[in-house]
This record gives C-alpha cells, sequence and structure tokens, in this order.
C-alpha cells in the first residue's frame, strides 16, 4: 500500500512535443533502457512496469547519475567511459505526476518524500500513480542534487513517446567540462 494516498484527479504537469531531456547511460544498455529491477527510487517494487530517468539539462542528469551527493565530487575517467550522454525529444506530449512544488502540501507531503532515503517509500507511490485510473506516463521530481533542476521518471508504457535525438560519448570532455565547472567536480 502507497504510503501517501493519491486523490482521485492527480496532480499534473505537461510537457510538450518537441521538449528535450537528457539522459547518461551506460552504452551497454542503449538510451531508452526501462529498468524493470527493483533499485531505482521510482521503479516498481516487482517489476510491475519498467523505469527511464530523464533529466532537464545535462548537469543534473550527470548529479543523478554519476555524484549522488558523494562527498569526494572526484569522477574516475573510468565511469565515464563507459557511459553517453543523449538527449531525448518528445515526439508527444507525456503526463507526469507532478511530485514537486505546490503539488506536494495538496498531497499531504513534504518536500523530503520524493527523495526518501527509503526507496521502498518511494516505489509504493511510484506503483500507486502507475495503477491510477488516469494512466500517467511517470513522475516529474525535483533533483535531489541541484533542487533547481527537474528529472522525470518515465513508465514504459510512454516509450514510443521518447526519441533518442543525439548521442556523444560522456568521456568527451567538451561536452561534460561545462558541468564540471559549475558544480566544482574533478575527473581522475
Amino acid at each position: 500500500m502507497s504510503p501517501l494516498p493519491l486523490p482521485p484527479t492527480l496532480p499534473l504537469v505537461r510537457r510538450a512535443a518537441g521538449q528535450v531531456y537528457w539522459r547518461l547511460h551506460e552504452r551497454r544498455h542503449g538510451a531508452l533502457y526501462f529498468d524493470r529491477r527493483p533499485n531505482g527510487r521510482f521503479n516498481a517494487p516487482a517489476g510491475e512496469y519498467g523505469t527511464c530517468y530523464l533529466a532537464d539539462s545535462l548537469g543534473a542528469s550527470f548529479l543523478e547519475t554519476l555524484v549522488r551527493g558523494s562527498r569526494h565530487r572526484v569522477i574516475p575517467r573510468a565511469r565515464l567511459e563507459v557511459r553517453t550522454a543523449t538527449t531525448i525529444e518528445l515526439l508527444a506530449e507525456v503526463r507526469l505526476f507532478r511530485f514537486h512544488s505546490d503539488a506536494l502540501p495538496r498531497l499531504g507531503a513534504s518536500a523530503g518524500l520524493p527523495h526518501a532515503a527509503v526507496y521502498e517509500e518511494c516505489q509504493q507511490i511510484a506503483l500507486a500513480v502507475w495503477q491510477h485510473p488516469e494512466g500517467v506516463d511517470g513522475i516529474e521530481y525535483r533533483s535531489r542534487w541541484d533542487d533547481s533542476r527537474l528529472c522525470a521518471a518515465i513508465f514504459d508504457r510512454a516509450a514510443t513517446k521518447l526519441h533518442p535525438a543525439a548521442s556523444r560519448p560522456l568521456d568527451d570532455l567538451t561536452l561534460v567540462r561545462p558541468v564540471l565547472h559549475r558544480y566544482d567536480i574533478g575527473i581522475v
């Protein structure tokens, strides 16, 4: 059972066709990998659906994927060499459960809930959102590591609305240098 009772009408945000997100992914998976393992924050607890994580900027995607709040903001170059940065373009409008901003008090939730230390809570909420009659495409939430940025956990039922537009190897330092500078991250 979800630790957050959902209302009959979900707080939604609509993102229009043409909007671009970023995804950092291991090259072995490809850009539109929908993970069914119960190891991600909004993944299905028992493989009921797959989840693909996106961010509204390369920086947010980098932080969410590689830094994740580490006090040692130095990334081994080998972690970059196995990843690709891909822009994902929306081919159609997506409707996302708004799990941030003014939706939180309407849901009776604090800003800490979308970032609960225990993933099982978020997974149960995500399952309830996925099962909700409105049939939304995913969940929009603030980046845990840069709360000025937005992220999206897209359910696999919206896979046809996503298009990998362009990819570059993540170890291309001309691509990541602005991110490294902005967040004071080193590469070794």
